[in-house]
């Protein structure tokens, strides 16, 4: 059976534990300004307001464990959602023409 997560863990511990830090806090903030990307779509909502609503996003711990190394792949996947809404609004977007397409 093909374990991707551990694949992933083995990948990176190669590196250093310190890879999951920084690509945490990566992902963390590249998902906030996708949010950015998917809120200036709605014309309804202020700058102001989406100010704060990406300020609340980014300083709020709503993934409390996003220290711990065996948290990465929810980070990623977690990540991987915002792309998927920015690219076109819904999912999913991994086909022809989409942003992850691209990437």
């Amino acid at each position: 059976m093909f374990n991707l997560t551990g694949y992933l863990h083995v990948a990176m511990l190669e590196v250093g534990p310190w890879i999951y830090k920084v690509l945490t806090f990566v992902l963390m903030f590249a998902s906030g300004l996708l949010l950015n990307l998917i809120l200036k779509r709605h014309a309804n909502i202020a700058t102001e307001t989406r100010f704060y609503i990406i300020l609340l996003f980014l300083v709020l711990p709503f993934n409390i464990a996003r220290v711990a190394l065996i948290d990465f792949p929810y980070t990623l996947c977690y990540f991987l959602f915002f792309p998927c809404m920015a690219a076109d609004g819904s999912l999913p977007c991994f086909g022809a023409g989409t942003l992850l397409f691209e990437l």
